[in-house]
């Protein structure tokens, strides 16, 4: 059996024991490119349910894209994009797709030699979306009971 230690955390409890806890600064950077001037025509949606997603692949939910693409943010395959009013109900993914994103969403991509699907993991779990609580933006109560 794996000998385990505490991590300090209440949410994460215990780690193997030759595991450290490392902020997800050290690990992830935000990628903010403008779609200005049009790299791209690819507008992408995100959900709890689907991940990103082409916004022609979503259905009938949630907001309608921009006319203007030119407002939005790229986002690249192998990045994880988070919104930042929904990320505490799952509105986290990992992004197959080179296309455009709200600019309401982060874009992330993996520093170097950090594993992006492990890092996508981490931010599925409940534990890490309720420490995200105090940096979210939003209509969090709202959201939480609809959830």
């Amino acid at each position: 059996m794996r000998e385990m230690k505490d991590s300090g955390i209440e949410w994460i409890g215990e780690i193997p024991c030759n595991w450290k806890l490392e902020r997800s600064q050290w690990h992830l950077e935000e990628v903010n490119i403008s779609n200005n001037p049009i790299q791209t025509n690819n507008v992408l949606s995100l959900t709890n349910k689907l991940g990103v997603v082409p916004y022609e692949e979503k259905g009938n939910q949630g907001n309608k894209s921009k006319e203007n693409v030119y407002e939005y943010k790229l986002a690249y395959p192998n990045t994880i994009v988070a919104n930042s009013m929904n990320i505490l109900i799952g509105s986290v993914g990992l992004c197959d797709y080179f296309g455009c994103v709200s600019p309401v969403y982060y874009v992330f991509r993996a520093k170097k030699y950090n594993n992006i699907k492990f890092l996508n993991y981490v931010f599925q779990t409940v534990g890490f979306q309720r420490e995200l609580r105090k940096y979210a933006n939003g209509i969090l109560e709202i959201r939480l009971r609809v959830s």
